[in-house]
């Protein structure tokens, strides 16, 4: 289901499903539901392992494989609204709260 009518963003599109053939192409509507089962998803495919609750709450840890691993310690950042998720790593100031430098896998 298209979630628009503009005739130049559905063109586009088309074009881009013949060049590329995916298998389906689903449109993102920014729904809880829709989020909701993206993480289901992700959780049974084994993409997405979801943290503690108590200590993390609502957060998931989310990467590309299974067998996916940072590569480059120095290139990878945890992202948080909450400075209390980036301990003990370097605090940075970031634009939505703190971006901090991670040294270890979450």
């Amino acid at each position: 289901m298209a979630l628009t009518t503009n005739k130049a963003v559905l063109d586009w599109i088309d074009e881009q499903v013949a060049l590329t053939k995916p298998d389906k192409v689903v449109w993102i509507d920014g729904s809880e539901a829709q989020l909701e089962e993206l993480r289901k998803e992700g959780m049974a495919t084994g993409e997405m392992i979801k943290l503690n609750e108590e200590i993390l709450p609502g957060c998931y840890y989310h990467r590309s494989a299974p067998n996916d691993v940072a590569r480059v310690e120095d290139r990878t950042f945890i992202c948080c609204k909450i400075g209390r998720g980036c301990r003990p790593h370097q605090q940075l100031d970031g634009p939505e709260g703190n971006v901090c430098k991670a040294h270890s896998a979450v």
